[in-house]
């Protein structure tokens, strides 16, 4: 799912973030952006994000701990 997204949204973000970030930045940006978002939907159920993410709860848990979320 998540690489659709990357692929699907690369050149709407171009924009988005800082021009002295790369596209590979900015790509993680938008997907911290989106697992925080969808964490807040669930509100914190980690479990319930991963189903709605369409990823493992433990890929999930390797994205937070990437992305220093806790």
């Amino acid at each position: 799912m998540f690489r659709a997204i990357r692929s699907l949204l690369a050149h709407e973000i171009l924009g988005a973030v800082p021009a002295s970030k790369g596209l590979s930045e900015k790509l993680d940006d938008l997907e911290r952006d989106h697992i925080l978002c969808v964490l807040k939907s669930h509100h914190g159920n980690k479990l319930a994000a991963a189903k709605s993410l369409g990823i493992s709860r433990m890929k999930l848990y390797r994205k937070l701990q990437r992305y220093g979320i806790e």
